[in-house]
């Protein structure tokens, strides 16, 4: 099953036309990815995160241990205010979404590349998310199925916006129908076990020869970059919920 995955991602992947850029957290799903790029191309790897954050620190280390150039884009709570509105501008997103999603505002509109490699799709194909833990393998199961529908109806059609809008094509090796087709014949118990996820893919990372990336823990984008803490901080400073704050910024861009 493991040969599988790896022949489908690659079948991908060395498609995917030059130059490329990697989202890169210095995580599982995007170490993998990049990895598998690196057998083929050069992608440059980015990160996006406000000074000392945790992503800014893992994807300098999983630069290095992949061995790809590498470059960190630090951000303030001036610049991540900023983003917010030149984003809410292009597409409507949720508070939680926005917080996820300004990474992607963040580097497509900044990068040369034209073509930026994404992770999308990964935790809801492997089981990525830590509330599946928390599930029995049925509930597990029919959870994940309805996060990987919602990519499709909602998700992606924002970030192909976003990605547009700077003219970046964006690439999601993982929502490819022949990988998906492969991770979703996976049995959810081989994917989560003991306290594990993303099992297939961190046997794949191990193949790999990326060891401290294989055993990385899941950092949401939004906590690991820091975004979620600045943009509480900002509304804190308003005197206004997360809420309240984002529809504010919305009434005013939007």
């Amino acid at each position: 099953m493991h040969y599988m995955l790896l022949d489908s991602l690659e079948s991908v992947i060395k498609k995917i036309p030059s130059p490329q850029a990697v989202m890169f957290s210095g995580g599982l799903d995007c170490g993998v990815l990049s990895a598998l790029s690196k057998k083929y191309f050069t992608p440059k790897l980015y990160t996006v995160g406000i000074e000392n954050s945790h992503d800014l620190i893992a994807g300098e280390q999983g630069a290095q241990e992949i061995g790809l150039p590498w470059t960190g884009i630090v951000i303030t709570d001036e610049l991540i205010l900023e983003e917010c509105c030149k984003v809410l501008k292009i597409v409507d997103l949720s508070p939680l979404e926005l917080s996820y999603e300004l990474p992607l505002q963040i580097l497509a509109s900044r990068i040369d590349e034209e073509n930026l490699i994404s992770g999308q799709g990964a935790d809801e194909l492997f089981g990525g998310y830590n509330r599946y833990s928390e599930m029995s393998i049925s509930e597990a199961e029919s959870s994940s199925k309805n996060d990987y529908e919602r990519l499709f109806t909602n998700i992606m059609l924002k970030e192909d916006l976003i990605a547009s809008a700077y003219c970046k094509t964006l690439w999601r090796p993982f929502l490819n129908e022949r990988v998906a087709e492969v991770a979703l014949s996976i049995p959810m118990s081989d994917k989560i076990s003991g306290g594990v996820n993303k099992i297939p893919l961190r046997i794949l990372a191990e193949e790999l020869g990326l060891k401290t990336i294989a055993s990385r823990k899941k950092k949401a984008a939004q906590y690991g970059s820091g975004i979620m803490k600045s943009l509480k901080s900002c509304s804190k400073k308003n005197n206004q919920t997360l809420d309240e704050y984002i529809s504010s910024l919305k009434k005013e861009n939007i």
